[in-house]
């Protein structure tokens, strides 16, 4: 994205795709630091120590244990947004005073409605499998209840 003279030109779209690339780092980093661990933990030990930090760990704290675990899903799906936040900018540019002095050829508006529709559709798609995955998850625990109780 940086060798495209354009996004050169436009601040705010180079800031994004900075953002994105610092993000899916920083992503990368803590699932390397993770793995690194989990695979250095031979013994049994650690994964009881693993459990126990799990299970007296708040729910509504700052900093536990879970929120280790999903920081670098957390990272990653900022790269994602971001990422996506740059296509946009890239296809829909904002004219600032800078680049509406370059007096630039309109673009056909086809490509760029096309491209708002498919990120539409997929954000469409995210939603729904979340909530899919939400109902899947409420019916099986209710069914586990249900077990326990029989």
């Amino acid at each position: 994205m940086f060798q495209v003279p354009d996004v050169m030109d436009n601040s705010l779209l180079r800031f994004t795709a900075h953002c994105t690339l610092l993000c899916a780092m920083l992503s990368l980093m803590h699932i390397s630091l993770l793995s690194i661990y989990f695979l250095s933990c031979r013994g049994r030990n650690a994964a009881i120590r693993c459990i126990q930090e799990m299970q007296s760990s708040k729910l509504y704290s700052f900093w536990n244990f879970w929120v280790l675990v999903a920081l670098p899903t957390a990272w990653a799906c900022y790269s994602i947004l971001l990422f996506l936040a740059a296509i946009v900018l890239f296809v829909w540019p904002i004219n600032d005073g800078y680049n509406a002095s370059q007096n630039a050829p309109e673009t056909s508006l086809t490509p760029r409605i096309i491209l708002i529709m498919v990120v539409a559709v997929g954000g469409l798609h995210f939603v729904l499998a979340i909530c899919k995955l939400r109902r899947i998850g409420r019916r099986s625990t209710v069914e586990s209840e249900i077990e326990a109780l029989v």
